[in-house]
């Protein structure tokens, strides 16, 4: 995003004045000055969040309650939505966190060497790893790329499933 002296003063007040209406544009114009602005914004908005949350968290009325604690004001329909659009943009994050992990194994994964098999061994052609093979009835995995025989080339090749004839 590029840089808008109105949109980014805009962003600074409302991070100074009132943290819980700033969007991610905000976010995005105060990063463009600092990223540490936003850091400190996307701060200020959870800190007035948590703020709401206790300020309007329902008290349970028993005898015990303080006349302060009787005397909240109720929550209104407006404090509910922004509450439920915080409380959604809190799982959001949660779950960009939970799931970017995973994704980032899951790619790890897809990048490592699997077994494809090839068929029958054929002299002359070169195997990759994790390339299967059979030769003489055996089952054999491409541990190094190489066109040598299995059997012989001992770097190259490992013995998966052997065979029960002797050739």
């Amino acid at each position: 995003m590029t840089y808008n002296k109105t949109a980014f003063e805009l962003a600074h007040e409302r991070m100074r004045r009132a943290p819980l209406e700033l969007t991610e544009a905000d976010f995005e114009q105060l990063e463009t000055i600092d990223p540490a602005l936003e850091t400190k914004g996307r701060e200020a908005q959870r800190q007035a969040q948590l703020s709401l949350v206790h300020k309007h968290m329902p008290v349970l009325q028993t005898k015990d309650a303080s006349p302060a604690d009787r005397s909240r004001r109720p929550l209104t329909l407006k404090h509910l939505e922004m509450f439920a659009d915080q409380v959604g943009t809190v799982l959001v994050e949660l779950m960009k966190q939970n799931v970017l992990p995973l994704k980032e194994r899951v790619t790890a994964l897809e990048a490592k060497p699997h077994v494809k098999f090839t068929g029958t061994f054929k002299p002359g052609t070169t195997y990759a790893p994790g390339d299967a093979a059979t030769h003489h009835g055996s089952l054999w995995i491409c541990k190094a790329a190489t066109s040598g025989k299995p059997g012989e080339d001992h770097i190259g090749w490992q013995l998966a499933v052997k065979s029960r004839s002797i050739v």
